[in-house]
């Protein structure tokens, strides 16, 4: 049940976005909300991540699930009947979030380092235009990097069951929303642009291959000097 509720969970997430995402591609709506307007990633290239992605989600997925990550997680998560208060869930979300970007902008700092890059992040970077189907196009290597990461605020707190899916789902419209390549003004990654930056933070990133190495936030980037600026990252 685990296994098939995390798969379906992320699925509905990533499938329901891009769905959404293809059909405004598709007939031309919403264009006035393009980051980079008129450009798009090889079509090629668009087919074969998709064709690898059908693969991994719905055939491998599952096999690691419940093979892999489910003995990872059984002791880390609260399956009892009673479900946590809407405080106490929001806590436990916001540690994992928090934990989230921290482990996130640090490893994909890591990853950009000139030794690694070529080895492994250099094949998210195919995607210099992003589509939202890009947001999990990885190395395997980055696939575990990021699952990691995902799980780290584990080690603080034990959340329901229940509220981590609802934490996996939050993560992955989060992830697609970065690639979109829209900006769209309703957005709540949108919403606070300082904070999280959105869809344009993460374009300049792809195009530029520099800068905002952050995922929820821009805290990490903003300290560290990584943020990208007026078309420009520090540091």
């Amino acid at each position: 049940m685990f296994a098939v509720t995390m798969t379906a969970v992320h699925n509905a997430a990533f499938y329901g976005y891009n769905s959404f995402l293809y059909l405004i591609q598709r007939f031309k709506w919403l264009q006035q909300y393009k980051v980079e307007v008129g450009k798009m990633p090889p079509a090629d290239l668009q087919r074969s991540a998709f064709r690898e992605l059908l693969l991994n989600h719905w055939v491998l997925y599952p096999v690691l699930v419940y093979y892999g990550i489910y003995p990872m997680l059984k002791h880390r998560l609260d399956f009892g009947p009673t479900l946590p208060s809407l405080w106490t869930a929001l806590g436990h979300i916001a540690v994992l979030m928090a934990c989230e970007d921290t482990a996130f902008y640090w490893s994909h700092r890591l990853l950009h380092h000139r030794l690694l890059y070529k080895w492994v992040h250099k094949r998210h970077h195919e995607f210099k235009y992003n589509i939202g189907i890009a947001a999990e196009y990885d190395h395997p290597v980055e696939v575990a990097v990021i699952y990691l990461c995902l799980v780290a605020g584990l080690v603080f707190v034990k959340p329901h069951a229940v509220v981590f899916f609802a934490w996996l789902f939050l993560r992955v419209i989060e992830a697609v929303d970065s690639h979109s390549g829209y900006r769209f003004p309703w957005s709540p990654f949108q919403l606070l642009d300082r904070l999280q930056g959105g869809a344009q933070r993460h374009e300049f990133h792809h195009s530029h291959n520099v800068g905002s190495y952050g995922s929820w936030t821009t805290f990490w980037d903003a300290l560290m000097g990584t943020r990208a600026r007026g078309g420009a990252a520090a540091g």
